[in-house]
C-alpha cells in the first residue's frame, strides 16, 4: 500500500532558494513540493489551490512579511501547519514566528542539513527550533 505524501509549498522571495528546497523535499519519499510563491499574493492564491500539509515560510517578503502572512494564513486554515526558515539568527524573530502560530524556526544557515527533519517534526505536530535555540532558550530560564 502506497502512502500519500505530504504536500509542501514553499514561500521565499528568492527563485534559487525556492528551488533548492523544493530540490530537496521532492527527494524524500514522503513528501513532495507542491508549488512556489515569491509573494504574499502568490502564497494566497497557491495555498487556496493547492491546500497543502506545509507551508515552508520566509520571513522577508517582497511588500509584506513571513510573520504577518502566517497568522493570516491560519487564519483561513488552521490545518496547515507553518515552518518559518529565515536568514535571521536573532530570538526576536523565532518568537515572533512562534507567537504567529508557525509550528518550527529554522534559519536558512542550517537549512540544507536540517530542512527535511524539521518538516517530519513539524508535520508529526511537534515543535521544531533547532539545538542552538533550545539551548539558548534553556539557559535563558536559568536563574543567574
Amino acid at each position: 500500500m502506497q502512502t500519500l505524501k505530504k504536500k509542501i509549498f514553499i514561500v521565499d522571495d528568492h527563485p534559487i532558494v525556492r528551488g533548492g528546497l523544493a530540490q530537496l523535499i521532492n527527494q524524500e519519499e514522503d513528501m513532495m513540493s507542491v508549488g512556489e510563491a515569491g509573494n504574499a499574493t502568490e502564497a494566497i492564491q497557491g495555498i487556496e489551490k493547492l491546500k497543502p500539509d506545509l507551508v515552508l515560510m520566509d520571513i522577508s517578503l517582497e511588500g509584506s512579511n513571513g510573520i504577518e502572512l502566517t497568522k493570516g494564513i491560519l487564519a483561513e486554515h488552521p490545518e496547515i501547519c507553518v515552518l518559518i526558515i529565515s536568514m535571521y539568527d536573532e530570538s526576536l524573530y523565532l518568537e515572533s514566528a512562534l507567537r504567529a502560530g508557525a509550528k518550527g524556526y529554522l534559519t536558512k544557515q542550517l537549512a540544507s542539513d536540517h530542512v527535511v527533519v524539521a518538516i517530519r517534526t513539524v508535520l508529526k505536530g511537534d515543535i521544531y527550533i533547532s539545538d542552538k535555540w533550545k539551548d539558548k532558550l534553556t539557559d535563558s530560564k536559568k536563574p543567574l
